[in-house]
């Protein structure tokens, strides 16, 4: 699968690029308003794997 490096964190896609579309385009627009909450989506999906990434606490958000 293609690796994609952004803001320091390597993203592994564990699906096509398509599937991957098709589930953006099937989120809520308020889950979408945010490359962080597209980026958890997915990962919490399985639809890709990140590297050198930590999700912040709710504290830190």
């Amino acid at each position: 699968m293609k690796q994609v490096k952004f803001g320091g964190v390597q993203f592994t896609a564990n699906v096509p690029p398509q599937e991957i579309n098709k589930f953006v385009a099937n989120l809520p627009s308020d889950r979408r308003d945010s490359l962080y909450e597209v980026i958890k989506e997915l990962a919490d999906n399985n639809l890709i794997n990140l590297e050198g990434f930590e999700y912040p606490q709710d504290e830190d958000c």
